[in-house]
């Protein structure tokens, strides 16, 4: 294998350093015999990046304009051109620049490249799909109109006419939907890493789905003449009109800032404000929902055009207003329907396996069921949107799915392409990943089915099966748990106490067992339950105490007051111990410095002291759905603590279907004591401790049964044992 020359090197080394693949010292330890001509250059070049950008004055509108043309692209395709300047650096001019000048010219060459290259420009754009109507924008003083189509950059004032529908979708893929009469102007938007959006709302509805972006310094806000909306990754609305700001959360979490007062509204809560003053507060309506527990992908399409649902390669989309939708990787798909705007839709439906099931449309407690058979392909179901009292009825216009019509277009979802498109797998493939973590990792090995004249009990029978199967009424219960939805908490807990099946409800309370294991899960189903009269509390754990025992009925009786057990070493606990107080207690720890007591409690949570069981033992993992796992390796094999963060971020900078993947992968790497030892090291530097922070509750909202990565992740006190000798103990045994 030939040597490559230095300037094939430095060509690799600038792709590398521009598109983060590589940082400086990984590129001079990848080339050691070109270490001292490369140092220089690189460091001359990191210097001249590191030089702040000059402010950008107010451009000339028509030159800006021709500029625009020339290079009008996605801010994905940016990087198009740097083909061409690899060729100048390797042919031609590059050998003679080299033979003819000294390194310091040459490092400023690469500083200059390196500059006109970093991600994170105001040069970035969001695309504007246009459904209906027009859209404008305005260009020196005057109102003109924008094609489908076009790119909009920071500093545009844009707005629909009075018939105007249409989409602003970000470079990370986040949207926002303007309704008829909408004006906003973009003061704020740059593509890379962090994500930075700021829009300024003069009128109108603006529909928004942001993904989630938990990486420092990462903003989404809306701002309008009476509060400040700050986001990180939800589904929410703003309506400005008559001098007064609604902001009604659908989905996830926001911060809305009046003055000095700063209000979280949760999904299914809204708020007011007026003259820089909140005005009212209160719940937002429910109009149902609609479940679709088949194969199929599903997505529910205007008479324009938007669309609110899935494809079966995974992409997921919220463009009509007062929707939205679940992502079918993790479950049967379910669209909640709020402020759904009268009219005609389609559902669209796509297989993505075999098998059959039914629709339901669930409206004020009255439910419809649509049957799906094995045979159906592709199909369509018209729906049907009114309003009665005020608000939005949901009624499906056809008995069963049918094809479209030969002489019939079906609708088209139009999506635009974007970095959290290009990071997708297919649906089968979530939905086979979550399935796989679907086991709990607390209640030890799944267990083969039982031979001929096993004693296995039936309700040994029963969570075997709930450990490996998806269940509905479960996934049902987590989506809620994630959206804080305290209804619809309390909802799926008086579903689970009403079954009478022996069987099938110890199978439901093993389940929710593992559930209600985490902090957040614990502390949001107990906030549900506090918000009853206490009789549904009390029904569960009647139940509870009939079909449970052991630790898995003490960790149910803790979960239900907002408390998360942690087993004792010495045994299983009785299962009459009661739960004396809602707040936790430390366990003592080890004298011996033994690993089977737990350790003091840090904020994040105690450090497990259950014996986990070998991965091999539960389940097979989930494959990486974007080569995930290869950059982790890499990076723990580089031994470079600032690469290995790097890795670790990336775990936590997605959607959840992907962290989930992510953890598993994580989990079964630190399964080794090496690679354990690298990443506890790597978390250990100054400065890592909000990363290591963020990965702590990625596992307690993901992937509560990781037990293994959990107790890696929670920062060990000095009179503690190490996590890595925790993991060698837990191997040993």
């Amino acid at each position: 294998m030939s040597t490559p020359d230095l300037a094939s090197v430095i060509d690799q080394c600038l792709d590398d350093l521009v598109t983060g693949r590589a940082t400086m010292s990984e590129c001079l330890e990848r080339y050691p015999q070109h270490r001292a001509e490369l140092e220089p250059l690189l460091l001359a070049a990191a210097s001249l990046q590191a030089v702040p950008s000059r402010a950008e004055r107010a451009p000339d509108r028509i030159r800006r304009a021709q500029f625009m043309e020339l290079i009008r692209e996605t801010p994905q395709e940016r990087r198009s051109w740097l083909p061409s300047l690899a060729g100048l650096l390797t042919t031609g001019l590059f050998p003679r620049v080299l033979a003819a000048t000294a390194p310091v010219a040459l490092a400023v060459g690469i500083g200059m490249f390196l500059l006109v290259s970093q991600p994170a420009t105001p040069a970035a754009a969001s695309t504007l799909t246009l459904f209906a109507g027009s859209a404008e924008e305005q260009v020196g003083g005057q109102w003109r109109a924008l094609s489908d189509g076009a790119a909009v950059r920071q500093g545009a004032r844009v707005r629909t006419t009075a018939e105007g529908h249409a989409l602003l979708t970000f470079p990370d893929g986040s949207t926002s939907s303007l309704e008829p009469s909408t004006e906003i102007a973009i003061e704020l938007l740059a593509a890379g890493t962090p994500r930075q959006v700021q829009i300024r709302q003069f009128s109108g509805r603006l529909w928004n789905d942001v993904v989630t972006d938990t990486r420092e310094g990462a903003r989404y806000e809306v701002l309008t003449s009476d509060a400040t909306v700050q986001v990180h990754g939800t589904v929410f609305e703003t309506a400005v009109d008559n001098g007064q700001t609604s902001v009604t959360t659908s989905e996830g979490l926001v911060d809305v800032v009046v003055g000095a007062e700063r209000v979280s509204v949760p999904g299914g809560q809204l708020v007011r404000a007026q003259a820089q003053r909140v005005s009212e507060r209160g719940a937002a309506q429910a109009a149902g929902s609609l479940t679709i527990n088949a194969p199929f992908t599903a997505a529910l399409v205007s008479e324009r055009g938007e669309a609110t649902g899935a494809r079966t390669d995974g992409a997921i989309f919220r463009q009509i207003r007062g929707v939205t939708t679940s992502n079918p990787g993790d479950g049967p798909q379910r669209f909640e329907f709020q402020r759904l705007p009268p009219g005609d839709y389609t559902l669209l439906l796509q297989r993505f396996e075999q098998g059959s099931g039914d629709l339901v449309l669930n409206v004020n407690g009255v439910e419809r069921r649509v049957p799906i058979d094995e045979s159906s392909g592709t199909t369509q179901l018209r729906v049907h949107v009114d309003v009665q009292d005020g608000r939005p009825r949901v009624a499906l216009s056809e008995d069963r799915p049918r094809p479209a019509p030969a002489a019939e277009r079906p609708p088209v979802v139009r999506v635009v392409e974007t970095e959290r498109t290009k990071k997708l797998a297919d649906v089968a493939t979530q939905r086979a990943a979550v399935t796989r973590r679907e086991v709990p990792a607390t209640t030890g090995p799944v267990a083969a089915a039982p031979a001929a004249g096993s004693s296995r009990t039936p309700g040994a029978v029963a969570a075997t099966s709930a450990q490996t199967t998806p269940d509905p009424q479960i996934q049902r219960l987590r989506d809620a748990i994630v959206r804080n939805d305290a209804p619809t908490i309390r909802a799926v807990l008086a579903d689970i106490v009403a079954i009478s099946d022996t069987n099938a409800a110890r199978a439901q309370f093993l389940a929710l067992s593992a559930v209600v294991s985490s902090d957040q899960a614990a502390g949001r189903v107990d906030a549900a339950l506090d918000a009853s009269d206490g009789t549904l509390r009390n029904a569960l754990l009647d139940r509870a105490g009939t079909l449970l025992v052991g630790d898995q009925l003490e960790r149910l009786r803790r979960g239900l007051s907002g408390e998360v057990f942690r087993p004792s070493p010495t045994g299983t606990r009785p299962a009459s111990t009661p739960s004396p107080t809602r707040t936790p207690t430390p366990a003592p720890t080890s004298a011996s410095g033994g690993t089977g007591t737990a350790a003091p409690r840090p904020p994040e949570g105690p450090r497990p002291s259950v014996d986990p069981p070998r991965r091999s033992e539960v389940a097979p993992l989930p494959t990486a759905v974007d080569g995930f796992g290869i950059r982790l390796r890499v990076a723990l094999g580089s031994r470079n603590d600032e690469v290995i963060r790097r890795a670790l971020a990336d775990v936590v900078a997605d959607d959840a279907t992907t962290i989930r993947a992510r953890l598993a992968v994580l989990a079964d790497v630190v399964e080794d004591r090496e690679m354990a030892s690298r990443v506890d090291r790597a978390l250990d530097a100054p400065g890592a401790s909000a990363l290591r922070t963020r990965l702590l509750r990625a596992v307690d909202s993901e992937a509560p049964g990781e037990v293994v990565l959990r107790a890696l992740l929670v920062e060990t006190p000095a009179s503690s044992p190490s996590p890595t000798a925790t993991l060698a103990a837990t191997a040993a045994r």
